[in-house]
């Protein structure tokens, strides 16, 4: 077989004219995904309003807590609201009208904004010194069947909604609202401790209406005070709270006030445990709620008192401060925290 030199010739010179060109392509498709990365980040400051006890405006004061849900709506676009969650005790007599009044006021958010329920001990009866695990009329309104369609619920222990999970994102993570009931069970805080397991890539916000004392001391009685088996803050902190790393917050209601606790998990995390309830306060609380701004870059969560019934925010320290909270660093994985006094 004879060859042709011209052929070879031509070769020769197109192989590095190719060469170049192919080098160029694959630079230019470096340079774009570097340049698409910053943006694909997305490191804007994000909120989380925490709903308190709303039982009194369930019972005399809906308009406020219209007033609430109204404002968390209309916020959400200009304050980047991720998610609601209400901290329990959402009615006070546990009677049709109020879970009608809060019905209406829950709805306001629905399609709008994600948001989770968890029942108080006023959301279920109470008789004779004794509290009763009837939750029928919180999950016929509350219950999986309003949320299971949306991309953001996750589920619920045994078909109630008494115990729950939610999922919503922020900055360059994923987070998780699991959502106990009032004084958890054992068999609960299993399967809570089953569900923070199976995500460990999530950073997690646990939320149950009795946790904190006003003194930011955590409850040990719930179950004599209550009649009830179950948990109370100190046992769930044992049980469950200090052993998962993802865990970095509580957030509770029931006792009237504010306080704030920072503990140390076994496995060195930093957990900040926040109780809110304003139900003490004028009109059944005056439409007071709690914002938690994440600032990603500033690697902090901004904590604010605010009431849209009134336009005001509380600037007194123990109501707005700010925490610690690692959401940016360089590389590698994330440092260990620091404990703050």
């Amino acid at each position: 077989m004879h060859s042709c030199p011209l052929a070879f010739a031509m070769l020769r010179c197109f192989k590095p004219i190719w060469v170049m060109l192919l080098g160029a392509l694959l630079l230019h498709g470096r340079q774009t995904s570097a340049q698409a990365e910053p943006s694909a980040v997305d490191d804007r400051p994000f909120s989380v309003v925490l709903l308190p006890d709303t039982q009194y405006y369930s019972l005399r004061f809906p308009e406020r807590y219209d007033a609430q849900t109204e404002w968390v709506r209309a916020q959400a676009a200009e304050r980047n609201i991720r998610f609601v969650i209400h901290l329990g005790d959402i009615v006070h007599l546990n009677t049709n009208r109020e879970w009608k009044n809060a019905n209406r006021a829950m709805s306001i958010l629905d399609g709008h904004v994600p948001y989770s329920m968890v029942p108080g001990n006023h959301d279920m009866p109470f008789r004779a010194g004794r509290l009763f695990r009837n939750t029928g009329r919180f999950n016929r309104l509350f219950g999986s069947w309003r949320y299971e369609d949306e991309p953001w619920y996750g589920g619920n222990l045994d078909g109630r909604n008494d115990n729950n999970f939610c999922f919503f994102s922020g900055g360059r993570h994923q987070y998780l609202v699991l959502s106990l009931e009032f004084a958890p069970s054992d068999f609960a805080l299993n399967w809570a401790n089953r569900t923070i397991a199976a995500h460990p890539n999530h950073r997690v916000i646990v939320a149950t209406h009795a946790y904190l004392r006003r003194n930011g001391e955590r409850y040990t009685s719930l179950d004599k005070q209550y009649g009830v088996s179950g948990n109370s803050g100190e046992a769930m902190w044992h049980k469950l709270l200090c052993h998962h790393r993802n865990i970095f917050m509580v957030v509770c209601g029931h006792a009237a006030g504010v306080a704030y606790r920072q503990s140390e998990g076994l496995r060195g995390n930093l957990v900040h445990e926040l109780l809110t309830n304003y139900q003490q306060l004028e009109n059944g609380g005056n439409g007071w709620l709690r914002i938690l701004e994440f600032a990603p870059r500033e690697n902090i969560i901004r904590v604010t008192a605010h009431s849209p019934v009134l336009g005001q925010t509380n600037l007194h320290p123990r109501q707005t401060f700010s925490i610690p909270h690692r959401m940016v660093w360089q590389s590698g994985r994330p440092p260990e925290p620091v404990l703050t006094p």
